[in-house]
């Protein structure tokens, strides 16, 4: 039956991932969904209730261990605090599978995929998990018992941005690659939008833009390590059945940005600088995988394609201006309700977009130099601007409420994505730096 599943979606997208890939509006089913649902529905968080106690197991591999990575390259801020303040808040799945990512990309670099050789022989490699700060961390916090990695409390998606330390940690631990079989097994079982997009949730079939970040790049690292060309497609048509339907139509300067929600639970047309930058980093991880694994490395149509997708986002951010401290506004056009609400309607400096955002651009310096130079002294500004509102206790504020984006106040007390996402840029500059592109 799953397999049956598996291969109904990749009848319905691979067909027409190019020709759809040229649009910029989406589909027909998509506008319909689109004015069913145009009031903005009761918000239902990814958790109902604010953060839990932080778990006894976060402090207990607190401590910075040995690192592959040489950080010469000063962000303009101290990314080692930042990501200590990371840990203190992270208590989600979502939020330990970026921070996950954060301190192996700072810390461990070879190990990501942005590393120069992050597949030996075409396979994923199997590290000292003793000696990767980023799995000794997370191990504890990822679930093998069940078909997900960690309790997405209703939410598909998050608990698959784990997969890849899961995969990691597997190399030397059977028992976490049966769990990432069956997490990953698990997300051909959730509800489809109608034109083949994997639901965010597991009840209904809605689209996140958050979700781009937490299930392509674990398809396509999964399909490196499972030597599965079909599933790399997979991460790479769900990208594109994404941006399908939350990429609107426009010719406003910020064309190319993305809504937030759409679908029948918690829709939110909203042009969210954090869900933009969610989309964008997702498909740079989905890029860096396909251009790195010898199976893939010639796909030079999708390659294109990805980076076609990126560079929208981007243009759109660099369009929609930014806020008076030099920061990427929370919506970057309008408000939640979407791009034709009152701008006064959430438009302060976010950190959390503008780190996600930037850091996009400093991967693909290194991926397309070319291509992405355009973005570069508009990425530089956005972490001058982002290192300006690092405290001397690591804390990166303002951003976005991580549990309430319908909040259009700031907020002072911490982000737990907002810190993970800073730490992201720190190492995406320095790994610029250093290849000579920044």
């Amino acid at each position: 039956m799953l397999c049956k599943r598996f291969v109904a979606i990749l009848a319905l997208a691979a067909s027409t991932l190019v020709a759809s890939s040229s649009a910029t509006s989406v589909d027909g089913g998509g506008r319909a969904v689109a004015a069913r649902h145009a009031a903005i529905h009761t918000p239902l968080p990814r958790m109902i209730h604010r953060r839990a106690a932080k778990k006894s197991a976060s402090s207990s591999s607190s401590k910075k261990l040995a690192s592959s990575s040489t950080t010469n390259a000063n962000p303009g801020y101290d990314a080692d605090k930042v990501l200590s303040v990371a840990k203190k808040l992270t208590t989600h799945s979502w939020e330990y599978g970026i921070l996950a990512e954060a301190l192996l990309e700072y810390y461990n670099a070879s190990l990501s995929v942005f590393g120069s050789n992050p597949f030996p022989n075409g396979k994923v490699p199997k590290p000292n998990v003793a000696t990767v700060q980023a799995l000794s961390y997370v191990k504890p916090n990822i679930s093998i018992s069940g078909n997900t990695l960690s309790n997405g409390d209703g939410a598909a998606g998050d608990p698959a941005s784990l997969v890849v330390p899961a995969t990691l940690i597997g190399g030397t631990n059977a028992a976490y690659t049966q769990a990432v079989d069956r997490q990953i097994a698990h997300l051909f079982t959730v509800p489809l939008y109608s034109n083949g997009a994997i639901s965010q949730r597991e009840a209904v079939a809605e689209l996140w833009a958050d979700a781009v970040y937490m299930f392509p790049p674990a398809f396509a690292y999964n399909a490196v390590r499972t030597n599965n060309e079909s599933m790399m497609h997979t991460a790479i048509i769900q990208c594109s059945r994404y941006r399908q339907i939350l990429q609107p139509t426009t010719t406003a300067a910020w064309s190319g940005l993305w809504q937030h929600i759409v679908g029948p639970q918690s829709q939110t047309l909203g042009i969210w600088a954090t869900g933009n930058g969610w989309a964008a980093m997702g498909m740079v991880r989905v890029l860096a995988t396909v251009k790195k694994w010898e199976t893939s490395k010639g796909w030079t149509s999708q390659q294109a394609l990805l980076t076609k997708w990126i560079y929208q986002i981007l243009s759109g951010a660099v369009g929609s201006g930014v806020a008076s401290n030099g920061l990427i506004k929370n919506y970057m056009v309008g408000g939640p309700n979407g791009a034709s609400q009152s701008p006064a309607a959430g438009d302060f400096g976010d950190v959390t977009g503008s780190a996600m955002l930037a850091s996009a651009a400093y991967r693909m310096m290194v991926l397309d130099p070319s291509g992405a130079s355009k973005y570069l002294s508009w990425a530089n500004g956005l972490r001058k601007a982002v290192a300006a509102r690092v405290n001397g206790t690591g804390y990166a504020v303002p951003n976005v409420d991580p549990l309430n984006w319908f909040n259009t106040s700031p907020y002072y007390q911490g982000s737990p994505e907002g810190q993970s996402a800073t730490g992201i840029l720190a190492a995406s500059w320095r790994d610029c730096v250093q290849a000579g592109r920044c």
